[in-house]
């Protein structure tokens, strides 16, 4: 198959018997046909079928057309830099607002494929089980969830105390010839139960939770327990949110039995300790999630270029300073994934891995800047956002009263509701507040992300400098 078209994939979601829960019931039937996934689905359907659209196969299609863009290596600076426009592309259909586009857990396994022989350091075994996980999820253009964090309960415990009768994170209980038996929970699986597979990957150090497997979602024993949904009806009162809304979800492991085929690393230390570096993991993800963010700050310079044109507010210094703010933010982004382009090197395992230091400079950055981005639209909107009537009004009786008092300059009543209402649903309500906060904790805790870059960065050669500059001093 390679590379599936939208049908294909939908068809192929309907037939899933995946087990979740939302709204204190257990969904019954296709979850392509509940009213909270419905959208969402829709929306990555579309990214498929950009796919075989002639005028994008040479940026959304693998060199040799055997799959799209996000199975391929990124094993060349050609690559990478396809892999960015690539990215860019599929992310300008859902304003960046996708975090996990299908391309994102795509590059999990296509990542950690290329560095089976990591893997194979602890048995071969587990080096064939990525690459064959690899092989299959190409050839079937699969989709992936995943997962990587322990619940906390208690937050001064990582995982449960031995006095717990049950594990509350995901753990190995049970260990056969055949395959492993998991008990417990994992956090924030984002679109979890609406996608084939669930890659889990290594949480903690402690052997009972040292484990990396990806099993289809419709495994026994697997249930998502998913948030209440933030998925709206209309495309005029919430043009994202009715579109775009992914969805999170707790995965519950309920004595759910894992072939070792499926597992590519188990109880090794070391291995789980390095993954995300050594295997180029860490950097991939971030220059995907660089990019998105890079789009995202695009649809929002537009938006808010488009309020003040609405609003003719454009020749107000500190309306300007606001949209440049804006400016900076995106062209800083940019420069960052450039930077991380340029200093690109081949791992041992053959992939170009991008730069890591600039990637979580810019992740840092975009963690500590969209908050301020998403205040700015709120602060040019103003009072916009307050009395602001939804499509029942514009097709009532009271129409023609809101087209009289509501006009803009040069735009209709209903068109410029429509620029506003969109404004909102991005940076107000439940679909907004959850982008604001996706995307201030997106990569963990700021703080602690932050510590690790100063922790990590070379530092010494500019300590140096300064030494020898004062030493030619004396």
């Amino acid at each position: 198959m390679g590379m599936v078209t939208a049908n294909e994939y939908m068809e192929r979601i309907a037939a899933m018997n995946s087990t979740v829960w939302l709204d204190g019931e257990k969904i019954r039937g296709p979850v392509t046909k509940h009213p909270a996934f419905t959208s969402v689905i829709k929306s990555k359907a579309n990214l498929y079928d950009l796919v075989h659209k002639p005028e994008y196969r040479a940026i959304l299609q693998a060199d040799d057309g055997s799959s799209n863009f996000s199975w391929e290596p990124m094993t060349t600076r050609e690559r990478l830099a396809k892999r960015r426009l690539a990215t860019q592309l599929w992310a300008n259909e859902n304003a960046g607002l996708l975090g996990r586009s299908p391309e994102y857990g795509n590059t999990i396994v296509t990542t950690l494929a290329c560095a089976k022989d990591y893997f194979a350091t602890a048995g071969e075994q587990y080096g064939d089980a990525i690459e064959q996980l690899y092989e299959n999820a190409k050839q079937a253009d699969l989709t992936f969830t995943h997962t990587f964090v322990n619940p906390k309960a208690k937050r001064s415990t990582s995982f449960f105390s031995k006095e717990e009768e049950q594990p509350i994170a995901a753990k190995v209980v049970e260990e056969t010839d055949t395959g492993i038996v998991i008990e417990g929970a994992r956090l924030l699986a984002t679109q979890g139960g609406i996608t084939d597979e669930v890659i889990v990957l290594p949480a903690g150090l402690e052997k009972d939770y040292l484990f990396a497997f990806s099993i289809p979602s419709d495994t026994k024993g697997l249930t998502f327990l998913a948030r209440p949904s933030y998925s709206k009806d209309s495309l005029y009162d919430e043009p994202y949110s009715s579109q775009f809304e992914e969805g999170d979800a707790i995965v519950v492991f309920d004595s759910v039995f894992v072939p070792w085929e499926r597992v590519f690393l188990y109880k090794n230390e070391e291995l789980a300790k390095r993954l995300f570096f050594d295997t180029g993991l860490e950097s991939a993800l971030l220059f995907h999630a660089s990019n998105r963010q890079i789009v995202k700050t695009e649809w929002i310079l537009g938006i808010a270029n488009e309020m003040v044109n609405t609003l003719k507010i454009g020749q107000f210094q500190h309306i300007q300073q606001k949209v440049s703010e804006i400016i900076t933010a995106l062209e800083a982004m940019r420069g960052f994934v450039y930077s991380s382009e340029m200093q690109a090197e081949i791992n041992p395992y053959g992939m170009m891995v991008p730069k890591a230091a600039p990637l979580k400079t810019a992740v840092s950055y975009y963690q500590n800047t969209y908050g301020r981005l998403v205040e700015i639209i709120q602060l040019i909107g103003a009072s916009n956002f307050i009395a602001t009537p939804n499509e029942k009004d514009f097709n009532s009786e009271i129409a023609p009263l809101l087209e009289r008092f509501m006009g803009g300059y040069e735009a209709s009543a209903k068109d410029r509701i429509r620029l506003f209402r969109l404004a909102k649903d991005l940076t107000m309500g439940d679909f907004g507040s959850r982008q604001t906060q996706f995307e201030r904790y997106f990569y963990g805790d700021p703080i602690r992300l932050q510590s690790g870059l100063c922790l990590d960065y070379n530092l010494e050669p500019y300590s140096s400098r300064v030494r020898n500059f004062l030493e030619k001093l004396k």
